[in-house]
């Protein structure tokens, strides 16, 4: 999406100017052409200089909630702090048209890693949605995956379904070729059963074993139409994994129990 007049006030959120809405109406339509990073409340498009947050069928009480932008740089010393926040009410970023509605952010200029996005209910201790985007690498490290990739390709996987596993002595790895940002929106899961109850933390003891889910965002990258997540293995001997991916509702999309690294 180009540079549009985005106004700055809630007076203009329902009415942007005539002459700009065949502007915005090309930008959405060019927009919403390919698939989102995220698809949600709003759905979320990640470009090399912006994050993109578009609905349709968009009534004014859906963009009241305001939206959670955290950036997370690759390098963390380029912003000295662990994430950028750029968090920010619709009416500052956006506009809604035709039922629909449109907001666009910049990203910094350095090099990012990661996206939290989101909205949130002011008073209210969870988001009202949320969602952490992994973003492609940065050129220097792309090297890194590729090899790591032909490292495990060098034998076959543990369990194949949606994602190929893969264990080493010392990780799990989810792989998928080709593979878009839907695929990796499903948290992942990663549970690990010790061969002594007493190697557990004492939080765990009870649940028998180690809960290692996380999100690709986290963990994983995008590279070359492929997808890459490590997850750390603990260092005490271990009896069993489970592996898989759940929606936000726990329902399972797929689990496959398997045993541990030799």
């Amino acid at each position: 999406m180009g540079k549009l007049p985005l106004p700055q006030d809630k007076e203009n959120l329902l009415a942007p100017a005539a002459a700009a809405q065949p502007e915005y109406r090309a930008a959405y339509r060019a927009l919403t052409a390919r698939p989102p990073a995220h698809r949600g409340l709003f759905n979320v498009y990640v470009g090399a200089s912006r994050v993109t947050f578009a609905k349709a069928s968009c009534a004014v009480a859906d963009t009241e909630p305001p939206f959670i932008l955290h950036v997370e740089p690759a390098d963390p010393r380029m912003s000295g702090r662990p994430f950028h926040n750029l968090d920010f009410p619709f009416f500052a970023r956006g506009v809604r048209f035709d039922d629909r509605c449109l907001a666009a952010v910049p990203l910094p200029a350095y090099p990012v890693r990661r996206l939290t996005t989101g909205q949130w209910i002011p008073g209210k201790a969870q988001p009202l949605w949320q969602a952490a985007l992994a973003l492609p690498p940065a050129p220097q490290a792309v090297n890194a995956y590729r090899r790591a990739w032909r490292a495990l390709a060098t034998g076959p996987p543990a369990h194949r379904a949606r994602f190929n596993v893969h264990v080493t002595a010392t990780a799990v790895a989810y792989a998928k070729r080709p593979c878009t940002a839907a695929d990796t929106e499903p948290k992942f899961l990663l549970h690990v059963v010790p061969v002594r109850p007493r190697d557990l933390p004492p939080a765990r003891r009870a649940a028998g074993f180690d809960n290692r889910d996380f999100r690709f965002a986290w963990q994983g990258a995008h590279f070359d139409g492929r997808c890459l997540a490590r997850a750390p293995l603990p260092a005490w001997p271990m009896a069993a994994l489970r592996v898989g991916q759940f929606r936000a509702d726990a329902e399972p999309l797929w689990v496959a129990d398997l045993p541990p690294p030799r």
